[in-house]
């Protein structure tokens, strides 16, 4: 099986599955087959849980709602010539162990989680988005940065004579096949004002190609992942320089 990025708390989403009644299976069914799929918005979970029997915990929904992402997207990415979805699914959970987390009935509840990973037409498009924009390529997909105030002293070592600012930006990738790896990398303020050019430059070009009708029909409105999380607070610190 291929390696996994991200495995979210899928024991205890998949102990919730294999809890619910009848009745509350089709309430989930009917949630995760429309164009919100597994999405996790506490208003959408808080007004899915006042439906169900007992109005389980929000936090009890997203971990069912993760799960079920986990298995949507890697298990699709598991399955080789030959083999089925299904068989997939089935062949991981039974080898996992976490098949017990299903019920007194895992043959059941297999079949109850099959059920919520019926293809669906919004995430299929989402999934073949990812692979187009992500491929065989470092994607980049996490951004962070520090700035770091590096002291010059003096040659006794007395006094400080000057400090040089130093932008540390923290760059995190992802391919299909090698999951995420972090790359940090030290800018100047010369060089950070060439990054913000080069930026300023893709952004001038990607809305030229949203302006241009021969293809503003057919664009994909977003470059990236709209749920990539956004640059991390900037930090400043003082270190031992020459």
């Amino acid at each position: 099986m291929a390696k996994t990025r991200f495995v979210p708390p899928v024991p205890q989403g998949l102990k919730f599955i294999g809890s619910v009644s009848e009745k509350d299976l089709e309430v989930l069914l009917k949630a995760v087959r429309g164009s919100d799929a597994y999405d996790i918005n506490f208003k959408r979970l808080s007004d899915l849980a006042s439906k169900l029997e007992g109005e389980p915990k929000v936090r009890t929904l997203s971990h069912a709602m993760s799960a079920l992402e986990f298995f949507y997207f890697d298990g699709r990415e598991w399955v080789e010539e030959g083999e089925t979805f299904e068989e997939v699914i089935t062949e991981f959970l039974s080898f996992t162990g976490l098949s017990e987390q299903l019920g007194d009935d895992p043959k059941e509840g297999t079949q109850r989680l099959l059920a919520l990973l019926t293809e669906n037409p919004t995430l299929e498009r989402k999934r073949r988005l990812r692979w187009l924009r992500t491929g065989i390529l470092n994607t980049a997909v996490r951004f962070a940065s520090f700035v770091d105030l590096r002291p010059r002293f003096d040659k006794n070592r007395k006094q400080v004579e000057e400090f040089v600012p130093c932008v540390i930006l923290q760059i995190v990738t992802e391919t299909e096949s090698d999951g995420e790896n972090t790359h940090v990398i030290q800018l100047s303020k010369a060089g950070l004002t060439k990054l913000k050019r080069t930026i300023e430059d893709i952004d001038r070009k990607l809305h030229v190609l949203s302006e241009d009708q021969r293809v503003a029909g057919s664009l994909s409105e977003t470059v990236g992942d709209p749920a990539e999380p956004g640059d991390s607070p900037t930090g400043t610190a003082a270190k031992a320089g020459a």
